[in-house]
């Protein structure tokens, strides 16, 4: 199966044939605005055994598309399709936030047999259980604190995380979570949970992780392993990425690192004592939340390995976007996000990134792991039910938008 390679994500995995004895069960990880090179299969210091490890076992792939935004760029995984072609009509702003013609990956799922899971973060519409999931537990917004599950008050940024508790089981919402919630195990609680719930079916789980989105936080413990190590300064983190790159072959022998003077770093030796020590807690808690993510993808292989599935479950992971140029807050306190990849500039420039260095409509930062298989940019016509609008119509079934043709 590892072999399989020019197969589109909707063609593949809802499809059952010579190549499984039964449908096999798929797993979406979604990890948000985690840099290209953070991980360690692709170059990063951060620990990350469980993806390193299906790295090893799989494939890994140098080059994915995105949007450079978050939304638009579930969107567009989710249903297949450029996030304006399934807009809302005569919608503004985020009307691109929407799965309004078409049909998402859930709903597709459930019609192919599947019992169809969604947790974590979801930041589209409709919500996932009128888009066709069986289940679901997570926040629709596009941030949350990662204790609380609240909202950001009414005035943004500045007004730290003092709205609503904006998560959701199924169409119920949540007044609160439990004292002992952390966003990353809570998600990854549930996901384990509906797992365990499809029973005798096979399952499509979207596992849509909010980390590393901002704010910056992680249990003390899990920072604590890390403070320390970003001391040595991000011009000596960058050059020591790129040289592991070079040498697990993400990058040419001869790839030279790009300019860093469009971010107005100032140089790490020129900084105080006081401030170096403040990027490094940030880099630390940032590395923690890595961490922490991988530890639970670790929990959902666990569990299907004990459960006798590991074996027929096609797992992908991916991104959202590339590091963000926000603000981060923690404790109530803004602090600015420093780009963690590579390359010439943030996530929303759309700038051309990743090992690739040529020129790109969209952001190429993205990488993929798929266990046996990856989402590739190959069309296919077909004509599907919208959820929202049940006249069949035609679509552009595709995963990236410089492969969809008229």
């Amino acid at each position: 199966m590892n072999s399989i390679l020019r197969l589109s994500i909707a063609t593949f995995v809802f499809a059952s044939g010579p190549l499984f004895a039964a449908k096999p069960n798929i797993i979406v990880i979604l990890a948000d605005d985690l840099g290209y090179s953070d991980i360690g299969c692709y170059g990063g210091e951060i620990e990350t055994p469980n993806l390193d490890q299906l790295a090893a076992e799989g494939l890994r792939f140098r080059q994915f598309y995105n949007t450079s935004k978050c939304h638009t760029s579930r969107t567009a995984l989710l249903s297949g399709q450029h996030p304006y072609e399934v807009a809302r009509p005569g919608t503004k702003g985020n009307g691109d936030q929407y799965i309004h013609f078409g049909i998402s990956m859930g709903q597709q799922a459930k019609q192919a047999g599947y019992f169809s899971i969604a947790v974590g973060k979801w930041d589209i519409g409709p919500t996932p259980i009128k888009a066709g999931f069986d289940r679901y537990f997570g926040f629709l917004s596009g941030v949350t604190d990662y204790y609380n599950g609240q909202k950001m008050g009414k005035k943004g940024e500045g007004s730290g995380f003092s709205g609503p508790c904006d998560y959701y089981l199924n169409e119920k919402k949540l007044e609160s979570l439990p004292k002992d919630f952390y966003a990353t195990d809570g998600i990854t609680d549930h996901a384990l949970g509906f797992m365990k719930e499809a029973a005798v079916k096979p399952f499509f789980l979207y596992l849509s992780f909010n980390a590393t989105h901002y704010p910056l936080q992680a249990p003390e413990a899990d920072i604590a392993k890390y403070r320390g190590r970003y001391l040595k300064g991000w011009e000596a983190i960058r050059q020591a990425r790129i040289e592991k790159m070079k040498a697990i072959g993400l990058f040419p022998a001869t790839a030279q690192a790009s300019s860093s003077d469009g971010y107005k770093l100032d140089e790490w030796n020129k900084l105080t004592d006081a401030k170096k020590a403040m990027e490094d807690e940030l880099m630390a808690t940032y590395a923690a939340m890595v961490d922490r993510m991988d530890r639970n993808i670790g929990r959902v292989i666990a569990q299907l390995k004990s459960s006798g599935q590991y074996d027929n479950t096609l797992i992908v992971f991916a991104r959202t976007m590339g590091p963000a140029h926000k603000k981060c807050l923690k404790n109530g306190r803004s602090r600015k996000r420093k780009s963690r990849h590579p390359v010439r500039s943030h996530s929303a420039s759309m700038a051309p990134a990743g090992p690739t260095f040529r020129t790109r409509r969209i952001d190429s930062t993205k990488p993929l792991h798929s266990k046996v298989a990856s989402p590739d940019p190959v069309s296919s016509i077909g004509r599907l039910e919208s959820p929202q609008n049940p006249a069949a119509f035609p679509i552009k079934r595709c995963i990236s938008w410089t492969a969809c043709r008229p």
